[in-house]
Order: structure tokens, then C-alpha cells, then sequence
């Protein structure tokens, strides 16, 4: 969610405000400590444009996909729709990936990401707990809608 960090631009229905971004795990993390977990998020209307940092110094548990969490706004719950978001860099996997891209799931306040490890191969293979370091560090970025 958003923090309570909210700037109005006048009447323009424009707002911009903070996030906190999490490196977690689709069913649940505990323990993550962090040396940089920032963002900041944009809305016109139902659009919004978000980016963020997490660069861990200790990834704790994580249980399920890795997934970026914290999203300023739960994105629409449209289940056909699959968005794309921009994963600007990334360092510090223990997988050697050649890419990793980020899906920003409908219903949800998260981006799941993805890797490519091999020229030629089918970039589905969603990042668990195990493709990453104590030290993953990585900037997303992207827009949705909300219904909220």
C-alpha cells in the first residue's frame, strides 16, 4: 500500500505519493532486511505509473514466487489481462539469468518476476527463493489500472 505521503497537484486529478517496496514471496517472507526499499508512484484518474527499489541485505524466508510487493494501488481485478513491467536492472541472483521481467498481477499489489536464463529458452520460469542472494538488489517500474 501506499504510504500516508500524498501530494494533490490542484484540480488536475492528479496525485503522486511514496511506496514501500518489498522483495517477498508469493505465499509469504519473513525476516528481509533491507539496504535501499523506496518508491514512488504517480495517478491520473484509474491509472497509475510506479517505480521502485529493494536491494536486500538479508533475504530471510520467502515462500512461494519471488514477487515485488507493496504497490501503491491493488490493481484491477481484470484475470485476462496480463501487464508487463519494467525490471530496469537487477544484481546479485544466485541463477544466471540473461533477463528478468515482471508481470503486475489483476486482484493483487504485486509484480511477479520472471527469468530468462538461455538465449532460445521460454522466459516462464518464475524466480523463487533460491535464484536469489542475501543481496538481490532490483528497480521496477510500470502502470496499471485500479478500480480503488
Amino acid at each position: 500500500m501506499s504510504d500516508s505521503v500524498v501530494y494533490s497537484l490542484g484540480d488536475s486529478g492528479v496525485r503522486e505519493g511514496k511506496w514501500v517496496s518489498i522483495i517477498g514471496g508469493g505465499v509469504s517472507e519473513s525476516g528481509q532486511t533491507y539496504s535501499i526499499q523506496e518508491g514512488t508512484w504517480s495517478r491520473i484518474n484509474r491509472r497509475v505509473w510506479f517505480e521502485g527499489r529493494a536491494a536486500l541485505t538479508a533475504k530471510g524466508t520467502i515462500t512461494g514466487n519471488v514477487v515485488i510487493k507493496g504497490l501503491p494501488f491493488k490493481v484491477e481485478p481484470n484475470s485476462n489481462l496480463l501487464i508487463g513491467a519494467t525490471i530496469g536492472f537487477w544484481n546479485n541472483t544466485i541463477t544466471a539469468y540473461l533477463g528478468i521481467h515482471g508481470v503486475i498481477q489483476p486482484n493483487f499489489f504485486q509484480v511477479l518476476l520472471y527469468g530468462i536464463t538461455a538465449a532460445g529458452a521460454a522466459p516462464n520460469a518464475t524466480l523463487v527463493a533460491a535464484d536469489i542472494s542475501n543481496t538481490f538488489d532490483i528497480v521496477v517500474s510500470g502502470s496499471y489500472l485500479t478500480d480503488q
